[in-house]
């Protein structure tokens, strides 16, 4: 199967982020579905215009993720093979912050995850959507730590109660891949997965639990913050898990009581609200946490932009 060409950097629309200042926080502390924070908040999605032919297409946007997209993978919505203009809608994680800003923070039945790479990709012709033939996948290459264990390649869907659940697709082993375009050899190590649906993606792991004493740490933050209006986080970046705190009535502290993390360790905690007066707050805090503590977070107020930006630097 001849290449038809190396697309790197092709952009049509690099989206600017588009802040929405008056837009309402809204929390999510059902503690099935932890993860949607804010609506349309943070728009960050790349578009790419890329020509599809009969012949195999590469792409990358970064030079840590490629693409490879087989002749005959992508289908219009008559049902036949799709030629032409094209439009990649791309997005790939910076930093573990981006969990929280994008709200796609992985859990699954049994726990947390351990996150390598968040990834949305989505493929559109004339404004609608292309479909991916499942019998000829996209493969996903992607630079990922040395592992090793295997990675899973998770997808978030929502169930019929709009929940939103991260299911394991596929499976991968830490290795070193290479791919061959043209005369150039690109080579890179960590995990090669098969896309067959539009959609967010999360390279990871399912959270071992800690061999060392595991603890709860709870965060207190101002009486005016409840379930309604604010949400707490634990970053630990050494595991790259987020792990929601949802605010417990009885004693008026964001928790988490079902998932914890290893005593002596150490983490961020991240606080943040929208209150009456319209004015959104934030508050972080780094510390080595000790048996069962409640951890007061000081917040002070700060503009939904500055807020994403420092999840996003994390």
């Amino acid at each position: 199967m001849s290449v038809y060409r190396l697309l790197i950097f092709l952009p049509l629309v690099l989206l600017s982020s588009c802040f929405q200042e008056k837009e309402t926080f809204i929390p999510d502390t059902n503690p099935d579905d932890p993860a949607f924070l804010f609506s349309q908040s943070l728009e960050k999605i790349q578009k790419f215009d890329i020509p599809i032919t009969e012949n195999t297409t590469y792409f990358t946007s970064d030079n840590t993720n490629f693409l490879k997209i087989p002749s005959g993978c992508l289908i219009d919505e008559a049902g036949n093979v799709f030629t032409g203009q094209a439009t990649i809608e791309i997005f790939t994680m910076q930093s573990i912050g981006d969990l929280i800003a994008f709200g796609k923070i992985p859990y699954t039945i049994t726990g947390p995850v351990a996150s390598q790479n968040l990834f949305y990709l989505n493929i559109k012709a004339t404004g609608k959507n292309l479909t991916i033939n499942p019998s000829l996948p996209i493969e996903w290459y992607s630079s990922t730590e040395t592992s090793s264990n295997p990675y899973h390649l998770y997808y978030e869907t929502v169930t019929e109660d709009r929940k939103k659940i991260w299911l394991s697709q596929f499976t991968s082993n830490y290795l070193p891949w290479s791919v061959k375009i043209n005369e150039n050899q690109i080579t890179g190590y960590g995990c090669v997965f098969p896309i067959t649906q539009e959609g967010w993606f999360v390279i990871g792991s399912p959270v071992t639990p800690p061999s060392a004493q595991i603890t709860f740490p709870c965060l207190e933050g101002p009486s005016n913050f409840n379930r309604n209006n604010a949400i707490g986080f634990i970053i630990d970046k050494a595991g790259n898990t987020v792990i929601p705190l949802l605010f417990d009535e009885a004693s008026k502290t964001f928790c988490n009581n079902v998932f914890g993390v290893a005593e002596n360790s150490g983490i961020k905690f991240v606080l943040m609200s929208y209150q009456d007066d319209g004015q959104y707050y934030f508050g972080q805090l780094s510390t080595q946490v000790q048996k069962d503590q409640t951890y007061r977070i000081n917040t002070k107020v700060t503009p939904l932009k500055e807020i994403l930006s420092t999840l996003r630097a994390l």
